[in-house]
């Protein structure tokens, strides 16, 4: 009996660890794409599909090999071709959606999916309707449903099953989760000039509204102030946690506005418990860790700081309400960890609209347009610096991260652990100084194998700060300049991307 259990016990792991693939394969931006098969994701060059901001893909949950993937208009199959029935706009039109598609498994079945869109009321295959916050315009949430059986197994849209209305008078947030029996999904959005949210149950039997909850607060079309009308509320992520026990919206606004957070029942699906976070200003990408300890949105609060937060943490294990508001810290601004600079983050609008979104690795990647760099908090489950936040150099050659990355049902992620992949390669015994003691410079070595930007820190022999900076390996500003410290022993800590930090000791003499 003891053997049988340890058999079942070892069974059920090797599922748990290899049956949740979905998540795969990334397509987003323009024509960009990320593969996590591996231990590091590594850069997709074949895409088709251009989006300025919201997507959705999906792989098969035991191979990981790609299904489809959209933006909302279009839908691609696995060979990067449209689907016979998946063409509405051109195909190079962008999305200009925060959330503007999302793909859920049609309950019972192991070969349908619903594909759900969120399109700007009046598009048409010759009207691709981008920006225009300044009208008051809504949102329309249609549905379509796929068969991967269809096109000799490439998939495409059930005919009579395609662009079927759901919604209208929508924001531009969408996110799901799995119901609690196992079984069913629950799919969130929000109204346009409301504060109700809507709840549909997804069956085998179909989808239905289950409830219409008003609260939080109002996304609306409001005046700036100067006077300027803008619908830049109608923005912004609606996430679920990993686990589908709390709701985070976040709402772009020029100006303060609430952060909102809610409980929500994956056994009946109501919305409760409204918590106001704080006042930001233009929130836009959510994101809860793999172990729905902490959450993260992207702001461009405070005003009065010279640099932003860019990222805001908040620890939900904190106590009570006010010991989880307080507990809100920048992950980037005064940070001495990282290897984002001060130059990085003052150069922030143009990071503006940042999506997050966790990985198949447990890391949480931020999307944005600086040197298609993406930012990844490594250990997203911890607090404060300690979660690791760096940026990290993939090359994509023509193609480019724009501000969306895909639009997943979180709860594949639920648990994950972050893999420390890099701490092989970069690590103590593969990093070293030289000259050891010196004069006027040190250099540091081993920086091949690692990133190409990292941060140093020195530190006297009395445990003072007295040097921070970032470098570029192999570059001309790789020497440090220590011509100015006094002679005496100091430790430099060396930061990596995505690695530990790593101490190492020198010693400065003064020539003679």
């Amino acid at each position: 009996m003891k053997q049988s259990f340890i058999l079942l016990f070892l069974v059920l792991a090797f599922f748990t660890s290899f049956a949740q693939k979905e998540a795969n394969i990334w397509y987003f931006g323009n024509r960009a794409g990320l593969d996590f098969s591996n231990d590091l994701p590594s850069a997709l060059l074949n895409g088709e599909m251009v989006s300025e901001e919201g997507c959705a893909v999906i792989s098969e949950k035991n191979t990981g090999e790609l299904l489809f993937y959209t933006n909302g208009r279009n839908i691609w199959n696995r060979e990067h071709t449209l689907f016979p029935n998946g063409r509405d706009f051109q195909e190079n039109c962008s999305s200009y959606v925060t959330q503007s598609a999302l793909i859920v498994p049609v309950p019972n079945t192991a070969t349908q999916y619903y594909v759900f869109s969120i399109t700007k009321s009046g598009g048409t295959i010759d009207n691709c309707l981008g920006y225009h916050f300044d009208t008051n315009y809504q949102c329309e949430i249609r549905y379509s449903l796929i068969d991967m059986n269809l096109d000799q197994g490439r998939g495409d849209v059930v005919m009579g099953s395609k662009n079927i209305l759901l919604q209208t008078n929508a924001t531009e947030k969408l996110t799901a989760t799995p119901h609690s029996n196992g079984k069913d999904y629950w799919l969130i959005s929000h109204a346009w000039n409301s504060d109700a949210f809507h709840v549909y149950l997804l069956t085998a039997e179909g989808i239905t509204l289950s409830n219409i909850t008003t609260i939080g607060s109002t996304h609306e079309f409001k005046p700036t102030p100067n006077g300027v009308f803008f619908s830049d509320e109608i923005r912004g992520y609606l996430k679920l946690s990993p686990d589908g026990k709390k709701l985070a919206c976040a709402v772009a606004s020029l100006m303060d506005r609430p952060f909102d957070l809610f409980d929500f029942n994956p056994s009946t699906g109501l919305i409760s418990n409204y918590v106001n976070l704080g006042d930001l200003r233009y929130q836009y990408g959510v994101c809860f860790s793999p172990d729905n300890s902490k959450l993260y949105v992207t702001t461009d609060s405070p005003r009065n700081q010279a640099y932003k937060d860019v990222i805001r943490q908040y620890d939900l294990k904190a106590g009570d309400i006010e010991a989880i508001i307080a507990s809100a810290q920048s992950i980037i601004r005064d940070n001495p960890l990282t290897n984002i600079t001060e130059t990085y983050k003052d150069y922030y609008p143009v990071l503006s609209d940042p999506a997050l979104q966790i990985g198949p690795d447990g890391k949480i990647y931020c999307a944005g347009s600086i040197y298609n760099n993406l930012i990844v908090i490594s250990k997203p489950n911890l607090k404060g610096f300690s979660c690791e936040v760096n940026y990290q150099s993939i090359d994509f050659k023509e193609s480019s991260i724009r501000f969306g990355l895909p639009n997943f049902i979180d709860a594949y992620f639920n648990n994950l652990q972050p893999k420390d992949s890099l701490d092989t390669i970069c690590n103590e015994q593969s990093i070293a100084i030289f000259p050891n003691p010196a004069n006027d410079f040190i250099q540091i070595t081993g920086e091949d194998q690692c990133s190409e930007i990292y941060s140093v820190m020195i530190i006297n022999s009395i445990g003072q700060t007295i040097r921070f900076n970032t470098r570029i390996a192999n570059s001309q500003s790789d020497k440090i300049d220590i011509r100015d410290l006094p002679s005496g022993l100091y430790t430099i800590i060396i930061k990596f991307t995505s690695s530990h930090p790593i101490p190492k000791k020198f010693i400065k003499i003064n020539r003679s």
